[in-house]
């Protein structure tokens, strides 16, 4: 997959940044990350087992999520935050 320089950059702290939090912050007790390609559309998707994860309602006063919204943005891609079966998923979505 050729993914231009800077854009590698940004999905290397996404995926540092998040892999970081679930460290520190979950109960999470295994973690996937995988990145795909399809039709010149990236996707990094995270999954994790730990408790459900609601950004919502995030008030430590840090900066990860901050950090995670300003990569995606410079991205010009799409954040999102679901649970689906009792797993955790983070998907990243943006074009080459």
């Amino acid at each position: 997959m050729d993914i231009d320089p800077e854009k590698s950059i940004n999905l290397y702290r996404i995926i540092q940044e998040w892999t970081g939090n679930l460290r520190h912050h979950s109960t999470a007790t295994c973690a996937t990350v995988s990145l795909a390609e399809s039709e010149g559309e990236i996707t990094l998707d995270i999954t994790d087992n730990g408790a459900p994860f609601d950004p919502s309602a995030v008030t430590s006063g840090g900066l990860g999520l901050e950090n995670l919204n300003r990569r995606v943005k410079a991205l010009q891609g799409t954040l999102n935050f679901f649970e689906k079966n009792g797993t955790n998923h983070i998907s990243v979505k943006f074009f080459k």
